[in-house]
């Protein structure tokens, strides 16, 4: 709210969903994996850039059919950024899948624990396949939940009446 507020003071129009992504991206962290990224606040994390760049990558990719063969789309600009980010983003998954399985091999873990948190229980999961795990749940649940609370605020805007009922 206090962004939404410091964005409206300096604009009367403002673009909320990438708002609304970066604050998603914050709330999926912290209920997927555990960790706090600042998306909202400190938007130029490393992290953050990657997600966002790799999204507009996938999109890219996904409106180019010359793209849609891995051949083309890896030996391509794109694929070649695409390629950054994720060494990005597994590189953060893996260092917090090794820090809360640290932490609980150490201590016991809090009682609102992270999915990433039950994901380690399960002996017969990989790292890998923890990663693939909540990456899939960070990457597609951000933008869905974005994209959605986004509509929902047009929609809301287009009908004041409703708006206040609300």
């Amino acid at each position: 709210v206090r962004v939404l507020k410091q964005r409206v003071q300096q604009n009367s129009q403002i673009d909320v969903f990438p708002l609304l992504c970066q604050a998603a991206l914050d709330v999926i962290c912290s209920a997927a994996m555990g960790v706090r990224v600042h998306a909202l606040t400190q938007g130029n994390a490393e992290y953050v850039n990657a997600v966002k760049d790799a999204s507009e990558i996938v999109w890219d990719r996904i409106t180019s059919p010359w793209l849609y063969r891995d051949s083309v789309f890896w030996a391509s600009p794109g694929g070649r950024n695409m390629r950054k980010c994720l060494k990005i983003l597994h590189g953060f998954t893996n260092d917090v899948i090794r820090d809360r399985r640290e932490l609980a091999r150490s201590q016991t873990l809090p009682e609102r624990r992270a999915f990433l948190d039950l994901l380690l229980e399960n002996p017969e999961l990989s790292d890998t396949d923890i990663r693939e795990e909540v990456d899939t749940f960070m990457f597609e649940g951000h933008d869905t939940t974005s994209s959605g609370l986004s509509f929902t605020m047009w929609c809301l805007g287009k009908h004041p009446q409703d708006q206040e009922r609300l």
